[in-house]
């Protein structure tokens, strides 16, 4: 499965990866769902340390799980799911707001949250983790003040390939077909 970023409602095509230092002062590199600090919700899904940004849009990956059982990226040499793709849905909100998400029957399989002002008293939301396979349709909401910009989108998964749109563009297609 190739992995595709939705951050501020674009599609990253190399998703950003961080290198994050432990505790104990090992540094992973992973990707971040959320952010750290009170009312915030912070989850890494650590990655192999030789991917880069050159080369993470050639790779396809599955979803597996870490020695202590959380999850994590592994790299795969077959694509017999090619249609299937591993996105992180990062939306934007408005100024104090949030966003309400309508997946369907899609899981999330890890999500992380962010906030805004002091400890999510002014807005936030989750960010997700996916699967989407040919086919399935998800969409979300955003809330506060979006000054013009539009509050409803589509995100949609076409053989392999994801589309992210405001919900006016996504009808103006189904009316085309």
């Amino acid at each position: 499965m190739k992995l595709v970023e939705i951050k501020d409602n674009y599609i990253l095509e190399t998703p950003n990866i961080v290198s994050k230092e432990l505790r104990n002062g090992a540094v992973i590199k992973a990707l971040e769902l959320g952010e750290s600090g009170r009312g915030s919700d912070l989850t890494l899904i650590p990655v192999p340390k030789w991917i880069n940004d050159a080369n993470i849009n050639t790779l396809n990956f599955q979803i597996g799980k870490t020695k202590a059982g959380n999850r994590r990226l592994n790299v795969i040499k077959s694509i017999d799911n090619s249609n299937y793709v591993i996105v992180l849905l990062k939306p934007t909100y408005g100024f104090r707001g949030g966003v309400k998400f309508n997946l369907g029957n899609i899981d999330s399989i890890e999500s992380g949250y962010i906030s805004q002002g002091a400890a999510g008293r002014m807005g936030g939301n989750y960010h997700h983790l996916l699967i989407l396979k040919d086919g399935d349709i998800i969409s979300y909401e955003r809330t506060g003040r979006l000054y013009g910009n539009p509050a409803e989108w589509v995100v949609y998964n076409t053989k392999g390939d994801i589309f992210c749109m405001p919900k006016e563009e996504y009808n103006l297609l189904e009316e085309v077909d």
